[in-house]
């Protein structure tokens, strides 16, 4: 009955984590240099998920460019 419960509780682990590596972001900078004359414009999640990880950015200017 254990080596049951493990086995499931493994297969529920990796069911649920599947969706979470499937999506995997790729970080790809926006172009623009983020200046008011010429913001970050942002197209894709690719160019947000960038600024997600590039603190540095968060207080330059951003355009959105795509729903």
């Amino acid at each position: 009955m254990k080596a049951h419960f493990t086995y499931l509780t493994i297969l529920c682990w990796l069911c649920m984590s599947i969706p979470y590596f499937a999506v995997a972001q790729t970080a790809i900078q926006p172009t623009g240099n983020g200046s008011t004359s010429s913001p970050y414009l942002i197209s894709n999640l690719s160019e947000l998920y960038w600024i997600s990880q590039n603190s540095s950015s968060w207080d330059k200017q951003f355009q959105q460019t795509a729903n």
